[in-house]
């Protein structure tokens, strides 16, 4: 009976999905307007609306916030042995596949990579040299996320993706030591669509997450109920997870705090309530899971739903705001920069569902898991070893990679095909240079969400000879679990 109840929510990954996704959608867009007097639907208007002068107050006390978090990630990277374990205890890097030359990545010069990482955070957020400040900064964090990927987690590819927006935005116009200088001309007022692409960004990462959280894992409050055993050791609070329906409570909160989170933080009745539930939310997150800066970013975020005329009050202590002048843009540029920042949006849109177009379950074959939003909707562990054979002799060898790779590799190997493969080529390259032309095997099992251990690679393809399909299923990956 259980099955078919896990069948039938399992119609939601697939066709039924869209139609879900769609109800999904409309319930935003009804709580977008409810907020939001103005006719989007008029193409003039929305161009007007774009480039419409307004406070860049949420601009550039963003900036500050951006560049002191990330400032405390890279600086917390280095003091908590993170970069250590990551760029130097290893014997190599698994990076993003076609990106293997960032193998340069690694040794104990690392540490000084970061702190110099640091320094243009610090930067950054005092607005000192801001222009080129953030652009090193992009480029340094996106070499540093490309090159190792056992340790991917969401908010490391957030914070590459806020980089890079950040280097086109004008946020250092203000309360920042250019504008002190005499640098750059000050000004106290942006772009519309500078504002509007943030909470874009925003959008996306947590009505996608919202989406990836419609599975029949977690809608049966899995991997959740495999996690409360921990959370009950926690001093305080641990007893609130002695109950059956802890598991159930926070799946479903979490789901829906995903989905109405922006559109409550847009409409101006519901606000507060939901920064204060998003405070919350974000904290406990911090508590239970550890996950680093992300809880403190994702609540600098809200900033971009503030009331810029409280900000001001409050936070800039300006009794009266007097406007900057813009100079508006060409209309074929403000065309140019609207096309490019709906191209932008609409890659961040297809990106978290291009796994839709691959055969298999997301969360046991990882192809389309990265860059996903789908975040900590699964728990995997295993074991594997790989068997070589000579394919001249016929001769045998076993490799058992735990001799050689750190806890936190090992770990991602066991339950990453990519990886896996990643790592047969590794052999094959070390083989090859012994004058051997290797036959890989990858010999193991794995578990998703407390299911029995299963194999996930074919035990009988040589994966030496097969290369990486990018866009679609890779067949040497099984799809029974």
């Amino acid at each position: 009976m259980q099955d078919k109840a896990t069948a039938s929510i399992y119609t939601l990954s697939k066709p039924n999905l869209t139609r879900a996704t769609k109800f999904l959608f409309a319930v935003q867009v009804h709580l977008f307007c409810a907020g939001n007097q103005a006719p989007l639907s008029q193409p003039s208007f929305l161009l007007k609306r774009l480039f419409e002068p307004v406070n860049n107050n949420r601009l550039v006390l963003f900036r500050m916030l951006f560049g002191a978090i990330m400032a405390i990630e890279c600086l917390g990277s280095v003091f908590t042995g993170r970069v250590r374990e990551v760029f130097v205890a290893t014997p190599f890097n698994f990076s993003f596949i076609g990106f293997e030359w960032l193998s340069v990545l690694h040794g104990s010069w690392m540490n000084y990579y970061y702190i110099a990482m640091s320094m243009l955070c610090i930067m950054v957020a005092l607005g000192l040299f801001y222009r080129v400040s953030i652009i090193a900064l992009a480029l340094m964090w996106t070499l540093t996320y490309l090159a190792e990927k056992t340790h991917y987690n969401n908010h490391y590819y957030l914070m590459l993706l806020l980089s890079w927006v950040m280097v086109v935005m004008p946020a250092h116009r203000r309360g920042s030591l250019d504008v002190k200088m005499g640098w750059v001309p000050p000004a106290n007022t942006c772009y519309q669509w500078q504002q509007y692409l943030f909470i874009g960004q925003i959008w996306i990462l947590y009505t996608f997450a919202a989406i990836a959280k419609m599975n029949p894992d977690w809608l049966q409050a899995m991997p959740l109920k495999m996690w409360m055993h921990n959370f009950r050791m926690i001093p305080v609070i641990g007893p609130l997870f002695r109950s059956e329906a802890s598991p159930w409570l926070m799946a479903y909160f979490g789901l829906l705090f995903d989905l109405l989170i922006v559109p409550s933080l847009l409409w101006r009745k519901t606000r507060l309530t939901a920064f204060f539930i998003g405070v919350f939310f974000h904290l406990s997150n911090s508590i239970l899971f550890g996950i680093g800066t992300f809880p403190y970013l994702a609540i600098a975020l809200c900033i971009f739903f503030a009331s810029a005329e409280w900000l001001e009050q409050r936070i800039m202590r300006n009794a009266e705001f007097k406007a900057t002048l813009l100079q508006l843009p060409s209309r074929q540029k403000q065309h140019l920069l609207t096309g490019f920042v709906l191209i932008y949006l609409l890659v961040q849109m297809l990106l978290p569902i291009r796994h839709w177009l691959i055969r298999g379950n997301v969360n046991w074959t990882e192809e389309g898991h990265r860059m996903a939003w789908r975040m900590m909707l699964r728990s995997k562990n295993g074991g594997i070893m790989f068997k070589i054979k000579d394919k001249q002799t016929g001769k045998e060898y076993q490799d058992f990679p735990n001799r050689i790779l750190p806890r936190e590799q090992f770990s991602d190997l066991n339950t990453h095909p990519d990886i896996i493969w990643q790592y047969a080529q590794f052999l094959k390259k070390q083989y090859k240079a012994q004058g051997i032309e290797p036959a890989i095997y990858a010999v193991g099992c794995c578990s998703l969400n407390g299911k029995a251990c299963v194999p996930m690679i074919n035990p009988e393809s040589d994966l030496a000879s097969v290369k990486w399909n990018t866009f679609g299923h890779n067949q040497w990956i099984t799809l029974e679990y």
